[in-house]
């Protein structure tokens, strides 16, 4: 009951959401729950023109495949799903800021360029604050993330 009154003195419970859920957030879960049908709990007008919002477009309904690369239980899990050559990792993390090494070796023997969308450093504060990064990779190559306080990322690896 309590909650119910606290909204109601909001002017906009869509600014409530997203105060709990960044599209980082809500792009890692739509990448984590196994499924071909995608949504976000959320209204088009919040999310059009949000920077990273194009890895939502890109991502493919269906995988051919699916690997576990790290993790441990309560702590952070990254996988990879393979759709045709494309490869898409993800990464969630819980309240602990940490880094994370990961070895490229899922990867076919080819040149990949990689987007990443990464949580801001700020965006404990700023719930939209996302980075967007870029970079070419071969299998074998090593990356880090520095993952913070609730954070995650997601990779596209697409072959040249």
């Amino acid at each position: 009951m309590k909650a119910v009154l606290i909204l109601r003195r909001v002017p906009d419970p869509i600014r409530v959401w997203n105060a709990f859920f960044s599209l980082v957030v809500r792009r890692r879960f739509c990448k984590a729950l196994d499924s071909p049908l995608r949504r976000l709990r959320d209204l088009p007008r919040v999310c059009n023109g949000q920077k990273g919002l194009d890895y939502l477009v890109d991502l493919p309904a269906t995988r051919d495949d699916a690997i576990a690369l790290d993790g441990e239980i309560g702590e952070f899990y990254v996988f990879a799903r393979r759709s045709g050559s494309d490869r898409f990792v993800s990464t969630i993390a819980n309240e602990n800021v940490r880094t994370l090494e990961l070895t490229l070796d899922f990867l076919a023997a080819a040149e990949y360029e990689a987007t990443f969308y990464e949580d801001a450093p700020e965006s404990d504060r700023d719930e939209n604050a996302i980075e967007i990064k870029r970079g070419v990779f071969r299998k074998g190559d090593a990356i880090q993330a520095v993952m913070v306080r609730d954070g995650g990322r997601n990779a596209v690896f697409t072959k040249r």
